[in-house]
């Protein structure tokens, strides 16, 4: 895919289900994202500008993959990404199962080094293999990381990252500090570092976002999470990722109208960065 010019961010599909640990689905998730955004009005209201005044911002469509082959499938999304770094473009990806964060993470990391993580997700992805894989890789640091939102019903309840020195935020700590407290912590482990975003849809409850691969009740509102994104302070973003989207378990297309609106979310998060000089593209050298 030849990137053009003009761009400052590009949303791509990554329509992927084959690391999700409960139930598929979720290669449906870009299609149905992009259908809900058509209802959307893309100004940031709470942070008072017009996201496409701020920041050009276009569809690329979605990364080819290779169906059934996890290693290829990952180098191709890999290399994909790789365009838009090496031009300045930030990537806004849209998912599909959390399994392709290696390659998106490695692909961040070859243009701005190793990368603080801000993870909105009900399950310490900690343990999974994709996130252990890049663990060994050394892309993140976990000093200057923060998981939001872990909660289950299992001896592990609450531990996420916290074993591997990663700060957590569980779900129920979350609900006492509010989204302006959240925020406030967010902002005190990642400072201005480079920072991969992902924000996993169940984050929030099953009750207001039922479609997902991995539902966890016992969760925060939509209205939390919005919330939350509204209240921070716009961190140096070099990727994020919107993920565990699974359509076919979705009623009334209620969980695709908030990834929407999440997604706007982060996009007014990245245009009001931009605005203040936060996160400006380097060029490659």
């Amino acid at each position: 895919m030849p990137v053009g010019g003009g761009a400052d961010v590009m949303i791509l599909g990554v329509p992927v289900d084959g690391m999700a640990g409960y139930r598929g689905g979720a290669r449906f998730g870009p299609d149905a994202v992009r259908s809900a955004s058509a209802y959307v009005d893309y100004d940031g209201r709470v942070r008072n500008l017009v996201v496409s005044e701020t920041v050009t911002v276009v569809d690329g469509g979605d990364i080819d993959i290779s169906r059934g082959y996890h290693a290829q499938t990952l180098d191709l999304i890999e290399k994909h990404i790789d365009q838009l770094h090496r031009a300045g473009i930030l990537p806004v990806l849209v998912g599909g199962d959390h399994g392709f964060a290696v390659a998106e993470l490695r692909s961040a990391v070859k243009q701005h080094g190793r990368l603080s993580l801000v993870q909105f997700a009900a399950h310490g992805r900690s343990e999974s293999p994709a996130t252990l894989r890049a663990l060994d890789e050394g892309l993140i640091d976990l000093r200057t990381s923060v998981q939001i939102g872990v909660r289950g019903t299992g001896a592990a309840h609450g531990e996420g990252g916290r074993g591997f020195g990663m700060r957590t935020v569980t779900t129920d700590e979350a609900l006492v500090l509010g989204p302006t407290g959240v925020a406030r912590v967010i902002a005190s482990v990642v400072g201005d570092r480079p920072t991969a975003l992902s924000f996993g849809i169940d984050f929030v409850d099953p009750a207001f976002a039922p479609g997902t691969s991995a539902p966890e009740v016992g969760g925060p509102s939509s209205a939390f999470a919005l919330a939350t994104l509204r209240s921070m302070r716009p961190p140096n973003l070099k990727t994020v990722s919107l993920v565990e989207i699974s359509p076919p378990y979705d009623h009334a297309d209620i969980t695709a109208h908030l990834c929407a609106a999440v997604l706007l979310e982060l996009l007014a998060l990245t245009a009001d960065g931009r605005r203040c000089g936060i996160g400006e593209p380097v060029e490659a050298g």
